[in-house]
C-alpha cells in the first residue's frame, strides 16, 4: 500500500462511521423492502431500506445496501439518468430476493423523476431503444403500481448520486424519517411530467391508411333464384337510400321510398350483381381474350360489340352484357330462364343471349337441363307391359 492509501485508511478510522452487519428482524412481523433510486448528470445510484413493524404499532428501518455509478463520458440527459438509476433499483431488488431469507411482503420502489414514473406506467415500444429496453426490464422486474413519486428533499438516494459529508450521512444509512410513519402519512405528489420530455423519447410512428373494402352483406350463393336476390338487392338498395336521405335532411318523411319496387329500381339490382360479375373479367379484357367478340365498356358495363348495331332488336339484344360462366349470376339467369318454358339447351341459350352473353352459356345452360326435376319428369320414358310370346 501506497502512503496516500495508508493515510486514506486511517482517516477513514476517524470518521466513527459504523454499519450494523446484521439485520435482526422478526420473521412474524410485516417486512416491507423500500428502494429509493436518483440520478443527477455526474452519477446516479440507488439504495435499499427494509421497514417492519414492531408490536407496538410503531415502525422501525434499516439500510440494507446501496449502491452508485458514475454517469457515462458520452453525456445522457438527465432522464435517461435517472431511468439507469432505475434500472440499478429493480436489480438490487432482484438480487436481495435471490440471497436474503427474509420473507418480505412487498417491494416500494421511489423516485423522484415524474418523466421516469410515467414512462415505467407506459408501454415499453413506444419508446425509442435506449428507453424501450430499460423500461422493459423495469416492467418485467417490478409491477408499475409498485412505483411511487417522492420530492428531491426527501430522497436518499440524492446523497448517493450527489455526494454528502459524514455529518449529513444519517439519513442515507438510516432512511428518510417518514418511512417510520404510516403508509397513510407518506407524503403524495401530485406533480405531472412535461409533455415535451416524454415525446422526446417516443418512438416515431409512421400512420398508413389501408382502405378494407367491407364485404357484400348479401350472399348470392345462399339465394337460388334470380328473381328474389334481385328483389332482395333492391330492398336494401332502398333502405340504404332511405337512411342516407334522412341523415342528409333531418326530415324523416322527405325523400323517402316507400311502396312496391320499381323497375328503375329492379334495373340497378341487376346492374350491381353484373358490374360484380364482371370484376373478374377486366383483367382477362386487357389481354384480348374476348377479341373475337368485340367487348366496349358502357356505364362500366362490358358488352358484347357486332355488326347489328343497326338492327331492329332491342338495344340489349344487339349489344348483351358480357357475364363469366362460373359465375353464381349466370347459373342463377340461366336457371331462371330456362325454368320459364323447360326449354331445350339450345332454346334456353338463345333465350339467355337476348340479354346476356355468358361464356358457355351451351354447357351452362345442358347442366341445368339436367338438373332440372320437372324436365326429368316428362322426359320420362313411359313403361310398357311386356309381351310374351305368340302360342
Amino acid at each position: 500500500m501506497d502512503g496516500t492509501t495508508i493515510t486514506l485508511s486511517q482517516s477513514a478510522k476517524d470518521l466513527g462511521v459504523t454499519v450494523d452487519n446484521v439485520l435482526n428482524v422478526n420473521q412474524h412481523i410485516r417486512n416491507v423492502c423500500r428502494i429509493a433510486a436518483f440520478g443527477i448528470h455526474k452519477a446516479f445510484g440507488a439504495c435499499v431500506y427494509i421497514r417492519w413493524e414492531l408490536e407496538d404499532g410503531s415502525y422501525d428501518v434499516r439500510s440494507v445496501t446501496a449502491k452508485s455509478r458514475v454517469a457515462p463520458l458520452k453525456k445522457l440527459t438527465l432522464p435517461r439518468l435517472e431511468l439507469q438509476a432505475a434500472v440499478v433499483a429493480v436489480r438490487l431488488d432482484a438480487t436481495i430476493r435471490d440471497e436474503t431469507t427474509l420473507e418480505l411482503r412487498e417491494t416500494v420502489f421511489m423516485t423522484d423523476s415524474m418523466i421516469v414514473l410515467a414512462w415505467v406506467r407506459s408501454q415499453a415500444i413506444t419508446f425509442k431503444p435506449f428507453v424501450s429496453a430499460r423500461v422493459g426490464e423495469i416492467q418485467s422486474k417490478s409491477n408499475p403500481q409498485q412505483w411511487r413519486h417522492v420530492s428531491g428533499a426527501e430522497n436518499p438516494a440524492d446523497d448517493i448520486s450527489r455526494g454528502v459529508t459524514v455529518e449529513k450521512l444519517e439519513r442515507c444509512r438510516c432512511g428518510p424519517q417518514f418511512l417510520r410513519s404510516p403508509e397513510e402519512e407518506w407524503p403524495q405528489s401530485e406533480t405531472k411530467p412535461e409533455i415535451s420530455s416524454m415525446d422526446s423519447e417516443r418512438r416515431k410512428v409512421q400512420q398508413v391508411s389501408n382502405v378494407v373494402l367491407a364485404s357484400d352483406c348479401i350472399d348470392c350463393e345462399r339465394i337460388s333464384s334470380w328473381k328474389k336476390l334481385v328483389r332482395v338487392t333492391a330492398y336494401v338498395q332502398r333502405f340504404t337510400h332511405n337512411m342516407k336521405a334522412r341523415v342528409r335532411s333531418g326530415d324523416e318523411r322527405e325523400k323517402v321510398t316507400v311502396g312496391p319496387l320499381t323497375a328503375a329500381e329492379l334495373g340497378d339490382a341487376e346492374m350491381y350483381w353484373v358490374r360484380e360479375a364482371q370484376k373478374r373479367l377486366h383483367d382477362r379484357l386487357k389481354k384480348g381474350e374476348f377479341k373475337t367478340l368485340t367487348p366496349y365498356k358502357e356505364n362500366g358495363i362490358i358488352r358484347v360489340g357486332g355488326r347489328v348495331g343497326e338492327g331492329v332488336i332491342s338495344y340489349d339484344s344487339r349489344h348483351p352484357v358480357l357475364l363469366p360462366h362460373h359465375y353464381r349470376i349466370s347459373t342463377l339467369i340461366t336457371k331462371h330462364v330456362h325454368e320459364l318454358g323447360h326449354d331445350g339447351v339450345a332454346t334456353t341459350a338463345a333465350k339467355v343471349r337476348s340479354n346476356y352473353w355468358v361464356i358457355g352459356i351451351h354447357r351452362l345452360a345442358k347442366t341445368i337441363k339436367h338438373r332440372c326435376v320437372m324436365c326429368r319428369k316428362m322426359q320420362h320414358k313411359v313403361e310398357s307391359q311386356f309381351i310374351p310370346e305368340i302360342r
